[in-house]
């Protein structure tokens, strides 16, 4: 599902709990009473939110408004997942009160809604960086039937169980983001290659396996050790995130390359850094069909058949989007590819054994 789905769900749901507490105020009188199962945050517009801050254990994020969206504001600006920014409001819109507690602040600490390291501390700003609303979500009570959080508004007296357990909210920019740079498992993509110093590799699809397009003479390959470099080039994580224009220092000599079936192309640089990897990420929609139209008589798989290759056109669009202007850092173990060929992935003497005893004795 793309994002702008998520995010019109998560919107949906949004206005449903603002929607909610309005017909729950409605019915009840106004008063200074407590109202079992009111809302802790009340009138909160998602739309006039500029800036989040939260804050727990020493961790801290901060998301400023761009347009539509939330940057990450310590990732110089990197772009949050539009969904998971929705999940802040959610979480903290739709916090119901159970019970009262406390009104005295000496037990603060103890429930952890004191601001201090147990605490989550969510802070929305507005126009001029105007405070709207702190929020600050304590511990969880001990011994309960089912689990559920202690939580204050900031600047306020009144401490309350919330009817329910609030949904964990990450404080680190890796809970913002897509961790993974490319999408999509081994059985999606039909084609990879490697360009490095010491060459290239090509690997291609047979069946359910990728293969070494040209091995050595008289070496039989490893389809196990295809299998888990091309895995490991599909599975990129990001470690770190740079921008592109602040860094020259990083040495590009190597390309891997991943074609999907639905003809969508991924090109990943690969560069170091002393002991660090890097990536920078292109793709492109390369199909040769000519123009994808729709006939009005159409027939259902064909109409299939080109939906998807709209989506993977789009897909690929909004991956360059993303992407341009960015570097990452990855796991150092792909520092090995900078060297890799085709005699990586011979089998070993000890396994051809093995399997020639295997085929024997079968």
């Amino acid at each position: 599902m793309k994002n702008k789905h998520l995010t019109i769900l998560f919107i949906i749901a949004l206005v449903m709990v603002i929607l909610t507490f309005f017909v729950t105020r409605e019915r009840e009188a106004r008063t200074d009473t407590f109202v079992r199962g009111s809302y802790l945050v009340q009138g909160l517009n998602p739309e006039k939110v500029h800036r989040i801050y939260m804050e727990r254990y020493g961790d801290k994020i901060e998301l400023s408004r761009s347009g539509g969206n939330f940057l990450i504001a310590s990732k110089g600006g990197y772009p949050a997942k539009s969904e998971r920014v929705n999940e802040i409001f959610y979480a903290a819109g739709g916090i119901k009160c159970g019970e009262k507690v406390t009104s005295n602040p000496e037990n603060y600490a103890q429930l952890g809604v004191d601001g201090g390291e147990e605490s989550t501390i969510i802070r929305f700003f507005g126009e001029n960086d105007s405070k709207l609303i702190g929020v600050i979500i304590g511990k969880v009570k001990e011994n309960d039937e089912k689990l559920r959080t202690y939580v204050r508004l900031e600047g306020g007296q009144d401490v309350y169980l919330t009817q329910e357990h609030i949904t964990f909210l990450s404080c680190d920019y890796g809970g913002y983001i897509s961790e993974r740079i490319l999408s999509g498992e081994k059985e999606n993509y039909r084609e990879a290659s490697l360009v490095n110093d010491a060459g290239e590799l090509q690997f291609v699809k047979k069946g359910d396996h990728f293969s070494v397009a040209a091995m050595p003479e008289g070496k039989k390959e490893d389809p196990k050790k295809v299998d888990d470099f091309v895995d490991k080039a599909i599975k990129l994580r990001i470690f770190d995130i740079l921008k592109a224009e602040g860094v020259s220092d990083i040495s590009f000599s190597s390309t891997m390359t991943l074609t999907k079936d639905d003809h969508s192309v991924y090109r990943i640089k690969l560069g170091k850094r002393g002991e660090k990897a890097f990536a920078e990420v292109t793709a492109a929609f390369e199909y040769r069909g000519g123009e994808i139209t729709i006939a009005k008589d159409e027939s259902e798989e064909s109409l299939k058949k080109k939906e998807a290759l709209l989506i993977a056109r789009d897909s690929v669009e909004e991956f360059n989007t993303l992407h341009q202007g960015w570097i990452y850092e990855i796991d150092d173990r792909y520092l090995k590819f900078f060297d890799t060929t085709a005699a990586d992935f011979i089998e070993d003497e000890k396994s051809a054994s093995s399997s020639q005893e295997k085929g024997n004795a079968d």
